[in-house]
Order: C-alpha cells, then structure tokens, then sequence
C-alpha cells in the first residue's frame, strides 16, 4: 500500500514537471512573438502616424494654394501664363508643426479657364512624402445672362448655350436654357417656396447662387481713357469716345450708326446708353460698361454683324428639356439629353453657327436696370450683365452665350468651383 502511494506521489510529481516544461516551452514561443506583434503594432503606427502627418501636410499645402488664387484676381490672370513666387516648388513652408510642405499652381494646358494646385507634405521624422492634385475653374463669370435684382426672359427672346442666373426672382416659361434663381422661378415653379424647387434639369428656384461678380472699373475705366489718349476715340466719329464721364444731367449716351469692330472697351460712368433703332448700323466687337447708369435696346439695336459664331463645348447643357433645339446648332449631337449627360459629351471645339443681326459681341454690362422692348430680332453674343433688373421682352431678341468673353472679364473677386481632388503617388518636389 505504501508502495502504491509513493508510486502515485511520484507519478503526480512527473505529471506536474512535464506540465511545467510544456508550459515553459509554450512561453518560450509565446512570448517572443507577442513582443514582435507588440513591435509590429508599434512600428504600424508610427508609420501610420507618419503618414498621417504627410498627408495633413499635403492638405495644408492645395489649401493655401487655394487662398493664394483667391488673393486677388490678379493672381489667377498671372498663373494662366506663368507662376506666383512660392508657388512653383521654389519654397518649403514650415508652419504646420510635424513637417513641411510645398505648392506649385499651374495653368491647366486642357483648358485655360482652370488651374492646377499640386501639394506636397513631407514629415519630418522619416521623410515620409505624400501628394495631393486638385483642379479648380474659375466660374465668377459662367452665364450668359446674369442681374443682381429681377430678371424676365418673355416667350419672344431667346437665351441660347450659356445659363441665366438672378438674385431675386426669375420670370420666365422658357425651355431653355437653366435657370438658377435666388428666389422663386414663375412660371416654372408653380408651388413656390414648397419644395421640391427644381426640376433637376433645367432650372432651380430658391438655389444658393454664387456670389455676384464684383466688376473691375478701374481696370476698365483706365483702359478707355487710354485708347482716347491714344487714338483721340474710336475711329467712327459716330461711337464717340471709349471713356466717358459726362453727369447723367447731360443726356443719355446713344449708340446709333455705330462701327467699332477692334476689340475695345467703352466706359461711360454716370449716363445712361441706348442702342437705337436705325437700320442695322451698329456693330461693336468689345465691351460697353455702363457703370451706373441703365441700358435701354430699341428694337433691335441696329445690330449689323454677321459670322459665323463659336458655340461653347459645353452648350448642351442648357437643353434638358429642349434637346432638338440643341440639335439645331450640333449636327453631331447624340441622339438625347440622356446620351449626352451619361458619355459627359463635349462638343466639338471647332463647332460653329451662323449669326447676324450682331449689335454688340463682348461683353454689355449696367449698373442700373437693362431694357430690352420693342422689336425687330436684335443680337448680343457674348454676356449680359446688370446690378439691378433684367428685362428681356423684345420680340425675337436673342442672347448667344460666349465662353471666350466671359473668361475675359474682369472682376475684382474670385469663385472656385472644385473639378476634381486626388492624391498621387510622387517623392518630394520642394527645394
């Protein structure tokens, strides 16, 4: 019996030193993998944290990119042909804490109207580098026909290839082209303020619209008193003078008979102006700017211009719901609104129409009210402006919208609208 204890008591023992060893063993792989997992987990996110900093750094940099465009518009008039110093790769900041950073904006050479900020962030501890490319357009000026107040647009006028937008209320029962509305569209939005307010094609009442350009009269202003410095006014005694700052006491400014066709600027500060009706005797190719007095078209302005006229790549977007009319000017065109929008169509850049009957082809903008009465099928092509109302009520009136003009007004402010956002793979571009 005695024997049979020890025995089993020996046996336990022997039980319990193999569980000891085999525990000891499995502590001896154990362990050290769990340090090496610990180490890895350590080393992951100090790595992601790295990272993490680059990209922060990156952001940072397309950001002040960004604020640097929206300086001045003087900045995004110089970057079409050449760079901002500090913004070409030719300077680190190193104001944000973990690292530093470095920006280069550049014209798009696709499309001159949009610019392209890369960033690149580099954190300090590894160097670790990550970059980011966006592409901005400037839209301060995308319309065709734009009035700070009310707008009307009868069903005898005609907008065609660019949008119309209005800060207070539209009144219109066009097909076409989009509308964007601060306030209600009648008749196009029968239920008013109730939403839903657009019919997601064509128009959008009580839309948040973008700020209203703030034209450049000095820019303007300075450049007609240098062409009547220089030529003594326009070459037709009949368009007198490009800069005129006459009271309004004295009249309003009449445009009849009217031939300037070399690219120029008319500045008149305090008149009003009138296009008359006078056998199709005007033609201007350049701006008129009225800076507060209002405009008044008779009939149809005398328009004497006939060519054949650029129809923006980007047209068919203003004819959701009038697609044959858009068809009319592309002979190209795919077969719907539809096809168009879901291949993201681009019209040919060579595509044109044909156009007569042109007062004025630039851009016509007012401080006070436009009025367009009468008729006989007057043109403007280019862009429409007023900071106050907009009627358009002419019989047989037609407002073609030019991209090439729109994208050479000047204004004092600046609105970006984003294209697109990506992060590239690319090592550290600074200096």
């Amino acid at each position: 019996m005695k024997e049979q204890q020890l025995f089993s008591q020996r046996e336990q023992k022997g039980q319990v030193l193999v569980m000891a060893i085999l525990l000891m063993a499995v502590l001896a792989v154990f362990i050290p993998t769990l340090v090496w997992w610990s180490r890895q987990d350590t080393q992951t996110s100090v790595k992601q944290k790295e990272s993490t900093t680059a990209f922060h750094l990156a952001e940072a940099a397309v950001d002040r990119g960004r604020w640097k465009l929206l300086e001045s518009a003087t900045n995004w008039s110089t970057t079409s042909t050449t760079t901002l110093p500090g913004y070409n790769f030719d300077k680190t900041y190193t104001d944000v804490a973990g690292g530093t950073y470095a920006i280069q904006i550049s014209s798009d050479p696709a499309n001159e109207n949009q610019r392209i900020i890369l960033g690149v962030g580099r954190d300090n501890s590894t160097h670790e580098v990550r970059k980011i490319r966006v592409v901005y357009t400037n839209t301060t000026t995308s319309f065709s026909v734009r009035a700070n107040k009310t707008l009307g647009v009868a069903a005898a006028a005609d907008v065609h290839w660019g949008p119309v937008i209005a800060g207070q209320t539209i009144t219109t029962s066009r097909a076409y082209p989009r509308f964007y509305g601060a306030q209600n569209i009648t008749t196009l939005d029968a239920n008013g303020i109730t939403q839903p307010n657009s019919d997601n094609v064509q128009w959008w009442s009580y839309f948040k619209i973008p700020p209203a350009p703030v034209i450049d009269f000095n820019f303007y202003a300075s450049s007609a008193q240098a062409l009547d410095t220089l030529y003594g006014g326009s070459s037709d005694a009949d368009c007198g003078n490009y800069y005129d700052t006459r009271p309004s006491s004295a009249g309003a400014r009449d445009f009849t008979r009217c031939t300037d066709t070399n690219g120029r600027t008319f500045y008149i500060q305090s008149r009003d102006v009138t296009f008359g009706s006078a056998g199709n005797q005007n033609y201007i190719v350049g701006n008129v700017v009225i800076k507060t007095g209002s405009l008044t078209i008779q009939g149809n302005g005398g328009g004497n211009g006939s060519y054949d006229a650029h129809v923006p790549q980007q047209a068919w977007k203003e004819y959701g719901n009038s697609w044959a009319t858009y068809q009319s000017f592309d002979a190209s065109a795919p077969a719907s609104y539809s096809a168009a929008s879901n291949s993201n169509y681009s019209a040919s850049a060579t595509l044109t129409y044909p156009i007569s009957n042109v007062m004025v082809h630039g851009f016509l903008y007012s401080g006070g009210s436009q009025s367009l009465t009468g008729g006989g099928g007057g043109v403007v092509h280019g862009a429409v402006m007023t900071g106050s109302n907009e009627t358009l009520t002419t019989s047989n009136f037609t407002m073609y919208y030019d991209d090439t003009v729109t994208d050479d007004i000047k204004t004092v402010n600046l609105v970006l609208t984003l294209v697109s956002w990506d992060e590239i793979p690319g090592s550290w571009s600074g200096p």
